[in-house]
């Protein structure tokens, strides 16, 4: 009964050869019945030997991560074609029907008729450049996060708006309340349902239409807060003459 707020799983499973294999299973707690695998860990991490505070330390550092690339402005593409290049540490592999992250401004230098990008695939962060002509901007992306918190709890989420706005501008997401512990949830089983910096609450419970109201039911004391968001669409990526095209 109710709604239990997803909490971070770091490492689990049977150790074999000095080292943990990850065979534990963490399911999301919206939804129901969707399952994936613990998010990958350093490698000092699930070492037998790693002391506590080795292993500590390590994990701020993987968390820390996760919550730095949730943190930026970031651009969505949709990729329109499995993407296999050679062995070349420098191209991104991937697949038709994922989406790729693009940080703007662009921390790259960019080269022509090709994008750097990055994405989180079974917790685990892939970063590389991909022709332009395998990917398309992507469409505005809405999804829904349910989230518990404590009696006089925040939700550790700062936002912006104007006057008359109809919606929220996700500002900074605060380390450890009920939305990073979300988004913590959502790394190894569906990254793109996290709250990031630039999406937009359009709704809170019932709740919908006036930017002052939203905030009033973002701060009501209901333990059970059920938001709905809106990620912009992508725009400015075009395929340039001479890129594959699908």
């Amino acid at each position: 009964h109710g709604v239990v707020r997803p909490l971070p799983v770091f490492c689990c499973g049977v150790k074999s050869g000095g080292m943990f294999t990850q065979g534990g299973k963490l399911a999301h707690a919206f939804g129901g019945a969707a399952v994936g695998p613990l998010r990958r860990l350093p490698e000092v991490v699930i070492r037998a030997e790693a002391t506590p505070e080795v292993a500590r330390e390590a994990v701020e550092k993987f968390r820390g991560g996760w919550r730095g690339d949730l943190s930026r402005s970031i651009e969505e593409l949709l990729v329109i074609r499995d993407f296999a290049p050679d062995d070349d540490e420098a191209w991104l592999r991937c697949f038709a029907g994922e989406v790729l992250c693009r940080p703007v401004p662009q921390v790259q230098e960019e080269h022509p008729g090709e994008v750097h990008c990055f994405l989180w695939r079974t917790g685990v962060r892939l970063e590389g450049w991909v022709p332009k002509g395998f990917v398309r901007p992507s469409e505005g992306y809405q999804f829904y996060v349910c989230l518990s918190r404590a009696e006089g709890e925040s939700l550790g989420m700062a936002h912006r708006w104007s006057p008359g706005d109809t919606e929220l501008r996700v500002e900074k997401i605060k380390p450890d309340g009920p939305v990073d512990l979300w988004n913590q949830g959502c790394l190894s089983i569906c990254p793109r349902d996290a709250v990031r910096k630039g999406d937009l609450i359009v709704a809170v419970n019932e709740v919908y239409g006036s930017a002052d109201e939203l905030r009033a039911e973002l701060n009501a004391s209901a333990p059970v807060v059920r938001i709905c968001l809106q990620r912009p669409a992508t725009l400015n990526i075009v395929a340039t003459a001479g890129d594959v095209q699908p």
